[in-house]
């Protein structure tokens, strides 16, 4: 079938008129679900659940919104999954994990994925904002009380009161698991909820200690900020760091495929470039714009059904994502209708996560690339910054054509406006020599 034939349209229903290849691949999925049925009744049915939510036939947008989380889904991500091998290894080898990266980069989604590979006695504290240290190991007693109550068939609550009676609930652990001759785990998620409590990190930290645990092995999540960075590593020093940044380009379409299992939503190959630009490889932003897109589809194809009950929703239904689609997208995170935290996520990055040279560096970014012979002329603080900005996937090195950039169109605009502001405002460190760049810039324009 030539792309000329492709693109050609045929009615399906008086208010569903469709390209043949979207026919081809509305069919594959009618006959799925609703198999043994004629087609208008196919298409009946699928109006029906488009609009009702079906547990057992989602409407496709839905089934990839619930594919994806907020946070950055890249369980298929082949990076992430080597990581998740090295962590494994890592631990096996007896050695505690950091996991390391800034807001939204992945690190809880990676410590739910690396505890189903780990044996049934790795226990995750996954919310310890804002609590003492007393609850802190109230809810390691809870937690290790069940893990015990299940392997042992005990009273849960009879065992949470005898670990908080002993002297400490991970130490009365390790002693449990040296009996059983097990080894076990402890996921530690969101240190950065209890970075300003002194003595609830102090005794975090000391769970930290090399050589402590005989049967256990413990990973932290510690976000990447630089407001809190020299206190986290006066406090972690045992352990092995796995920082989580961005993914590479090919497991982009990983995600897609596995947001979208049905292939009944396709993106254009523009739409597909298109998203990459503004996204970049950062699985927050590409979620975020994919998620949105989903959300808006079923809201168009909603509020049409219930605008005039007589009036079939099929003529709002959508299963080609063009490029200007993504676009509209993009708009709605700028101006904060489809913003779900993105602009605000990646503001705290800069505002706290940041040092002085790594702003001025990425400052300097948000003007254009910078080539790698230009980073060579970098003072060492500055090369440092870079190495670190591309650790954490905030900047992407680009070999082809040898130059470094930000990781996407959107986080450019973000930077470039925060930049924009440090000329006029504040007293950073970076603002002189950014200011300094500007200023060329503008001169040479002249």
């Amino acid at each position: 079938m030539t792309p000329e034939s492709d693109s050609k349209k045929v009615d399906l229903h008086p208010h569903l008129s469709v390209t043949v290849e979207e026919a081809d691949r509305l069919a594959a999925y009618l006959n799925k679900h609703y198999p043994q049925l004629p087609l208008q009744d196919q298409l009946a049915q699928f109006s029906e659940d488009m609009v009702n939510y079906n547990h057992e036939r989602p409407n496709p947008y839905q089934k990839i919104q619930s594919n994806i989380t907020i946070g950055p889904q890249v369980v298929n991500s082949k990076i992430r999954k080597a990581q998740e091998s090295e962590i494994m290894h890592t631990l096996e080898h007896g050695h505690n994990v950091y996991i390391r990266g800034y807001w939204r980069a992945g690190k809880s989604t990676m410590v739910q994925s690396i505890k189903e590979n780990l044996p049934e006695t790795t226990i995750n504290i996954g919310n310890i904002f804002g609590k003492t240290e007393a609850e802190v190991k109230k809810e390691l007693a809870y937690e290790i009380a069940q893990t015990i109550s299940g392997a042992e068939n005990s009273d849960e609550d009879e065992l949470e009161q005898e670990i908080l009676r002993a002297q400490d609930p991970v130490d009365y652990y390790n002693e449990y698991l040296k009996r059983k001759r097990s080894m076990g785990v402890i996921c530690i998620d969101e240190v950065i909820g209890i970075v300003d409590k002194p003595e609830v990190l102090a005794y975090i930290g000391s769970l930290d200690q090399r050589g402590r645990y005989s049967n256990l092995r413990m990973v932290f999540v510690l976000h990447r900020t630089e407001k809190y960075e020299e206190e986290l590593m006066k406090h972690f020093t045992a352990g092995v760091p796995f920082n989580i940044g961005s993914v590479p380009e090919r497991d982009t379409d990983t995600l897609r495929e596995h947001y979208n299992p049905d292939q009944l939503i396709k993106f254009t190959p523009e739409a597909k470039k298109s998203l990459l630009h503004y996204s970049g490889t950062s699985p927050f932003a590409f979620n975020i714009l994919i998620y949105w897109l989903c959300e808006q589809m079923g809201n168009d194809f909603n509020e049409y059904h219930y605008k005039d009950d007589k009036t079939p929703a099929l003529g709002k239904l959508k299963l080609t994502i063009t490029e200007d689609d993504v676009k509209a997208a993009v708009k709605a995170c700028y101006n904060g209708t489809g913003n779900v935290g993105l602009y605000g996520n990646n503001q705290r990055i800069l505002n706290t996560g940041l040092n002085a040279h790594e702003q001025e560096v990425i400052y300097s970014l948000s003007l254009g690339p910078i080539s790698f012979h230009e980073k060579d002329e970098f003072s060492p603080e500055k090369q440092q910054a870079l190495y670190s900005l591309i650790k954490y996937g905030l900047v992407v090195a680009d070999p082809e054509n040898e130059l470094y950039k930000i990781n996407g169109e959107i986080l450019r605009t973000i930077v470039e406006n925060a930049a924009m502001r440090e000329i006029y405002e504040g007293d950073d460190p970076g603002k002189n020599s950014f200011r300094k760049r500007v200023m060329a810039i503008i001169d040479a324009a002249r």
